[in-house]
């Protein structure tokens, strides 16, 4: 939109990395100096700090449980320390050829625990037909007492091209490739197995305050209590029913970097998708029997006020959580 010597554009952000490629929507300002246009720089969204000192609501304390001796009958996963991970109720999507797998997963250990999901299509003479891990759609590190959602897009090949494609050949991200089924589905297997991760037992960078209005856009304050940026800071969207339990997950990019102590605000809307719940049978290998308790709310959820449904559940709320990159500092 043009005023005299200023205007305004909605600009899209392609930003590609290796192995992902993500999109953030934004307004530039621009002025115009003897005829040629030019960004108006974003004013300064660090707020400097009245003391070193962070104030949180509440602080957990977690006690390990004491070691314990072993014999010479102790499994391999004792000796290679495995936290105990525990899987909720698993739902399995279909989009056309395309196979979903969402749910969540709580660490019942001591430890922060480095963890990996995979879905695992087998037909009715248990022969494995597609395997594949959860990756951008989770939350790698799982804290001690944690619950987090995943997610898993189960591909034939990450970033492969359309064979029916005159010009295939170049890599793209985001391109999809439906796995090749020799025979019908009969079984998804759901697996978690994770190793003993570093590192310290929380987070540096969460949400400070979040709204949703009813046309389902979110909007959120990061804050960042560490003494280095979040280089790339990325919300966890997760969709909850009425009991808590995991209906949808999505993700959120920030466009910008969380300098240390530190705010900034990002916005984004809530795109609802076109799935539909199939019925085939779900099954889940996780340390602990059963399922786990639903995820439930956390310090950064909202009620929504509008309706939405994915695929045949209704959702009634959502769940953020902050995960970010973190640039090592330099001596």
């Amino acid at each position: 939109m043009i005023d005299g010597d200023t205007a305004t554009a909605d600009v899209e952000l392609i930003i590609v990395t290796s192995v992902a490629e993500y999109r953030v929507q934004r307004s530039h300002d621009l002025v115009r100096r003897e005829g040629t246009w030019f960004l108006v720089p974003d004013a300064p969204t660090r707020t400097p700090e009245s003391s070193g000192t962070t104030t949180r609501a509440e602080v957990d304390v977690i006690l390990p449980a004491p070691s314990t001796g072993i014999d010479a009958g102790a499994s391999f996963d004792r000796l290679l320390d495995r936290p105990t991970v525990d899987l909720g109720r698993s739902i399995v999507y279909r989009a056309g050829e395309a196979w979903i797998v969402v749910g969540s997963l709580t660490n019942r250990d001591a430890v922060p625990a480095d963890v990996t999901i995979s879905a695992t299509l087998r037909d009715g003479d248990d022969e494995l037909l597609a395997r594949y891990d959860a990756g951008q759609s989770t939350i790698k590190r799982v804290l001690p007492g944690e619950s987090v959602s995943f997610r898993i897009d189960v591909e034939g090949r990450a970033g492969s091209f359309d064979r029916n494609d005159s010009n295939a050949g170049d890599f793209d991200p985001l391109a999809y490739s439906a796995p090749v089924l020799d025979d019908e589905v009969a079984v998804v297997e759901v697996a978690a197995r994770a190793v003993a991760s570093g590192g310290r037992a929380e987070r540096s960078v969460g949400v400070a305050a979040s709204s949703v209005d009813a046309a389902g856009v979110v909007e959120a304050t990061l804050r960042n209590d560490a003494s280095t940026a979040a280089t790339i800071a990325r919300v966890t969207t997760t969709y909850l029913d009425s009991a808590g339990g995991v209906v949808w997950v999505d993700h959120h990019w920030t466009p910008e970097s969380v300098l240390p102590r530190s705010s900034t605000s990002t916005s984004w809307h809530l795109d609802p998708v076109e799935v539909e719940v199939s019925d085939v049978l779900v099954e889940q290998i996780d340390d602990v029997p059963g399922d786990a308790p639903a995820i439930g709310d956390g310090p950064g959820s909202l009620v929504l006020t509008a309706d939405l449904a994915i695929g045949d559940r209704a959702v009634e709320a959502i769940r953020l959580d902050v995960t970010s990159f973190t640039r090592s500092a330099q001596p």
